[in-house]
């Protein structure tokens, strides 16, 4: 290693160093003629003066946000007046477990309440066995009961799915590709073609060894008897699982060609209740235009670069507590990621003296979307679909 990458503390003490340098407008950002559904400039702002419900204009919490525009770039207000300008059209949402977290469904990653951290009852190897082709070949009790939990029928969904489906009804919603197996997009009204689960779900099931398909009934018949089902054609009895993609298995075959077909087109992506950890749906956040606004609704920070880092920290370097969007921003850091070929900007870049189209509303993906909601005078929408029981 160079002189200069043995050096960590030069990296450490400066990471922060350009915190506060102001983004510039979003305004730049995808243009496009105002939609004739949507309200313009003018209209907006008639309806913050005679509205009962306008856009928030309280003095502290536009300070904060002001204070959070000088250090993350634009800000939630900025997506949704450019939404209701008109100026967003193709919004692909991408969510993960978090937005089915206060429908009682748990998570993966969350320490104490999530899924992995509950697997102990399985006596699993790693808990990310439940979820293995080969360890369910092996044993495929566990899995059986953990479908038995996680089946579709006993849960509704939650405000977020509600969002998504009043992004469809509003007439914006290109797609919402989700990476949770529970089907809760389908039961908030969503189109089935507009959904795709990247990871597979519980509508259809198929011989493991014969690919022979069964009815969704037959495998939630079996694994409510605490039985494991297997395959009914003559000779086989190999196991049947739901289609969901197991680690060692390949995506859904339509995801690539849709991803393709979608993605050039996004002018909005929505990323909700996700740690993007798992690829290729985590490098799905680059695969948006440079002009596409990319907002995220989680309690963590997420996606930001990670990649590029992470082969920084492999070799030794410790960057101590800074967010990755901010060691990313710093000279030196980009330097060295020079010396190896890459360049770094990969993922968000909230923190970055030059964002103009990425936003961080940490916090709940519940609370986020009730906000999208207001500042877009859609609340009284969103309490509607909130009111209406899904059918199972």
């Amino acid at each position: 290693l160079t002189d200069e990458l043995k050096d960590l503390s030069l990296l450490k003490g400066s990471a922060g160093d350009k915190t506060a340098a102001s983004a510039s407008s979003t305004d730049s950002a995808a243009p496009s003629s105002a939609s004739s559904s949507t309200p313009n400039v003018e209209e907006v702002g008639k309806q913050q003066e005679d509205k009962s419900e306008p856009v928030e204009k309280e003095d502290e919490e536009t300070d904060e946000e002001e204070e959070k525009k000088e250090m993350y770039g634009p800000t939630l207000r900025d997506v949704c007046k450019r939404i209701a300008e008109g100026k967003i059209k193709n919004v692909i949402v991408l969510s993960g477990a978090g937005i089915s977290v206060s429908a009682g469904i748990p998570d993966f990653r969350t320490p104490g309440s999530g899924l992995y951290d509950n697997l102990e009852k399985y006596d699993l190897p790693t808990p990310e066995s439940i979820f293995d082709l080969e360890y369910f070949q092996e044993k495929p009790e566990p899995f059986c009961l953990l479908a038995k939990e996680l089946f579709p029928g006993k849960f509704q969904p939650t405000p977020a799915h509600h969002f998504i489906k009043l992004l469809h009804d509003k007439g914006v919603l290109l797609r919402a590709y989700t990476q949770n197996i529970d089907g809760l997009e389908y039961l908030a009204g969503l189109p089935d073609d507009k959904v795709f689960q990247c990871h597979g779900g519980f509508r259809a099931s198929h011989c493991i060894k014969c690919r022979h398909e069964h009815s969704v009934d037959y495998v939630k018949d079996a694994v409510f008897a605490d039985k494991v089902p297997r395959c009914e054609r003559n000779g086989c009895s190999g196991l049947v699982k739901p289609d969901i993609t197991f680690f060692g298995e390949a995506l859904p075959a339509a995801f690539e060609p849709l991803v393709k077909k979608d993605f050039p087109k996004c002018d909005l992506l929505i990323v909700m209740g996700t740690s993007l950890q798992v690829q290729p749906v985590a490098g799905l956040v680059d695969e948006v235009p440079d002009t596409a606004m990319r907002l995220l609704i989680n309690r963590e920070e997420a996606g930001v670069g990670s990649a590029a880092l992470d082969m920084l920290r492999s070799m030794g370097m410790d960057f101590g507590d800074s967010p990755d969007s901010l060691v990313l921003a710093n000279p030196k850091v980009k330097a060295l990621l020079q010396m190896f070929g890459l360049t770094g900007t990969s993922g968000f870049q909230f923190f970055s003296p030059s964002n103009k189209r990425d936003v961080f509303e940490q916090g709940d993906c519940d609370v986020g979307v009730e906000k999208m909601a207001k500042l877009l005078q859609w609340s009284k929408d969103l309490e509607k679909l909130k009111a209406t029981k899904a059918k199972m």
